[in-house]
């Protein structure tokens, strides 16, 4: 049953790339000018920095015996996104359509979008009273890259799934030893 999850999520991943350019167009041309604004704070304050902090301070106040493996799988994670990035080098959506000119970096996958999904699991894990709350920010932060003009959907989806594979294997002590 949970592999179904998997193939769906590879599956959207593969249909998103053929997609891309029309989705990012379609996101760009229809934007509300009264948003624009707000979507920029938000992305622009939601990023993997404000992930990271968050929840690992979350973590260590109330679940204190899991930051060791939240900040020492944070550390492999971060070195991972950015393999990948540096392997892939894809670039950012067209520059002139993006609402953050001062983006820069690859495009592929979305480093905001990756490490929200990946604190999601621990937040899913240690909090189960917020995660609600917290997926609602995680799909809003994902969104928000798209609209801004910086990612395309792929970006975000395969974000998504590199951040909720890594963090399950990692909770799931397949990377680390620890004590719950």
């Amino acid at each position: 049953m949970k592999y179904k999850w998997w193939f769906f999520g590879l599956l959207l991943f593969l249909i998103s790339l053929f997609f891309d350019k029309t989705i990012i167009d379609y996101a760009t041309e229809n934007r509300i000018i009264e948003f624009n604004e707000v979507a920029i704070l938000f992305t622009t304050y939601t990023s993997w920095v404000f992930s990271f902090l968050l929840v690992g301070f979350i973590i260590l106040i109330w679940k204190r015996k899991h930051i060791y493996r939240y900040l020492i799988s944070s550390g492999i994670f971060f070195g991972l996104i950015w393999l990948i990035k540096t392997a892939i080098q894809r670039p950012r959506p067209f520059l002139e359509i993006s609402l953050i000119p001062t983006e820069t970096g690859y495009s592929f996958p979305s480093g905001h979008a990756s490490f929200a999904f990946f604190s999601l699991i621990f937040i899913w894990q240690l909090f189960p009273k917020f995660k609600w709350i917290w997926l609602i920010i995680v799909i809003l932060i994902s969104l928000t890259r798209v609209y801004a003009g910086v990612h395309y959907l792929s970006d975000v989806i395969g974000g998504m799934l590199i951040g909720l594979f890594f963090s399950l294997l990692s909770l799931k002590q397949k990377l680390f030893k620890f004590k719950k």
